[in-house]
């Protein structure tokens, strides 16, 4: 349910947070690596807008989540511990 107390009609995508945001140029990544994500980030972001626009046309709404909103994040590194 949404705050409103109303359901809501949601398209989720699950993604890795890395691969939700745009792809940063460090020493550490080779060029070949770079160009991967960066084609990733691409397709992502291709793909979001067409869901986006699929689930507005349904009268849904389209998120993107990631191990993050799902409290994921410190649960995996309490188990690498």
């Amino acid at each position: 349910m949404g705050d409103s107390g109303k359901v809501a009609n949601l398209l989720i995508e699950y993604k890795p947070s890395k691969f939700v945001k745009k792809p940063e140029k460090t020493p550490r990544l080779s060029n070949k690596t770079y160009a991967g994500l960066c084609e990733k980030w691409i397709v992502n972001m291709a793909k979001w807008d067409a869901a986006h626009r699929y689930a507005k046309e349904r009268g849904a709404k389209f998120v993107v989540i990631t191990e993050k909103d799902l409290g994921l994040n410190s649960l995996w590194n309490a188990k690498k511990l």
